[in-house]
């Protein structure tokens, strides 16, 4: 088979040809080459009409390419007809195996969206694909959409500006009602926009839910050794657990109490203490969502994590705080860390996610899951072309850290079902 490059006026499109091109089969089709070029060639007769590729000649034109790659094909007759069909069945007789097609679609989105484009899938046809995939289950199981069950589907991508995602997080920041206040008073607005936008600040009611919903003990006990907000602490009372919350700023604790059910407590000290206030193996799920170092500074408390005057000394108190939560945390129970990674004064990431998992697994935990949680661009986008001077990305996702203390083969002997029907609950 020798390939030529041909101009690209000296073909003919194929007049008997029985497949059809409409305007979204050709904008896919041009798509695809502008992204990655023409990666097979068209099959043409010796006369140079097209018997295969007569989309992508079209393409071709309509990108205003001057030259195309063919190979001559030595068939004739009706075999060169049947061979025009079957180029064509043979690709409508296979199939997609959606899930796996979900999972990569989904991570090429979070990658680049033009290459899901390039792929052939707008966002809207993936969140389709998704809610499609949701209804699809193991043989003998009831057909019961995923998200129906599990909130959203429980895939390591977690991808909050989908529609189904907004609206439940539209519902709980209803029900909630924190704005920051405490944070917008000690950091400022603008510096509040940049904190959320780089992994900070208030944590998403959604992923909350997800947590207390996948990993949580029903009508069990959480703690957060750093409970900034009130987030957490709601949802998780609002989903029938009991809570108990640190928090080192005392007008943050009181208004963390103002807003929470009966069954969340925030006392006001320091994280690393933790261990005052529960007795050992008495929890059920270790939450945290900790400051970040260098990043946001919520007071001058020098045992406050966000004030810390060296790396060092942050990561001590986190290991200090999360060693004093995993020992309230009774066998086999799970905890989550909702983490992302800062850069130091030289612009290079500190591997903060890498040492929350050194942190964790040296207090007898082992990771289970690691998801990330993509987050709304928001204000990112204006700094984009700064960032990129110094040919910096920027970020959009945090980790979801998911350790477990006990064998994990034995999980389900200790963990009944995800239940049905999750939105019952949150009135």
């Amino acid at each position: 088979m020798q390939i030529q490059s041909v101009p690209i006026n000296d073909l003919v499109f194929d007049p008997a040809n029985v497949r059809t091109h409409d305007n979204k089969n050709i904008d896919a089709i041009m798509g695809s080459l502008a992204r990655f070029g023409q990666q097979k060639p068209i099959v043409v007769n010796a006369e140079g009409v097209v018997i295969a590729g007569n989309g992508t000649l079209a393409a071709a034109k309509a990108l205003g390419w001057t030259q195309i790659n063919t190979v001559k094909t030595e068939l004739v007759g009706s075999d060169i007809t049947a061979y025009a069909i079957a180029d064509n069945r043979t690709a409508d007789l296979a199939d997609w195996d959606d899930g796996a097609l979900v999972q990569v679609l989904a991570a090429l989105e979070i990658e680049d969206e033009a290459l899901l484009a390039a792929a052939g899938f707008s966002p809207a046809e993936l969140e389709a694909l998704v809610n499609e995939t949701s209804g699809m289950e193991e043989e003998g199981e009831p057909t019961i959409p995923l998200a129906d069950q599990f909130v959203v589907p429980p895939f390591t991508v977690l991808d909050s500006r989908q529609g189904y995602w907004l609206d439940r997080k539209r519902h709980w920041r209803s029900l909630i009602k924190d704005n920051c206040e405490t944070r917008e008073s000690a950091l400022g607005w603008s510096t509040l926009l940049n904190v959320i936008n780089e992994g900070g600040s208030l944590l998403d009611p959604v992923l909350a839910e997800l947590i207390v919903r996948w990993f949580g003990m029903e009508g069990g006990h959480c703690v957060d050794p750093f409970a900034g907000d009130t987030v957490f602490g709601y949802v998780a009372s609002a989903l029938g657990h009991k809570f108990t919350g640190i928090e080192i700023r005392a007008d943050q604790a009181a208004l963390n109490n103002e807003r929470t059910p009966d069954l969340a407590v925030y006392h006001n000290d320091d994280g690393q203490n933790v261990g005052q206030y529960l007795e050992q193996q008495s929890t059920d799920l270790v939450f945290s969502c900790p400051p970040y170092f260098d990043l946001e500074v919520y007071s001058d408390d020098p045992k406050d994590a966000s004030n810390q005057g060296s790396y060092g000394e942050f990561l001590d108190i986190l290991d200090n705080a999360f060693g004093a939560a995993v020992a309230t945390l009774k066998h086999n129970r799970f905890a989550v860390i909702v983490i992302g990674d800062v850069r130091d004064e030289k612009g290079a990431y500190r591997l903060l996610p890498d040492m929350t998992k050194t942190i964790m697994t040296g207090h007898g935990m082992v990771l289970l899951n690691e998801l990330i949680f993509v987050e709304p661009v928001g204000t990112l986008s204006q700094r984009a072309r700064r960032y990129m001077r110094n040919r910096k990305v920027g970020k959009c996702h945090q980790n979801v850290q998911v350790f477990y203390n006990g064998n994990p083969q034995e999980v389900g002997k200790h963990f009944p079902e995800v239940p049905i029907n999750v939105g019952e609950d949150m009135e």
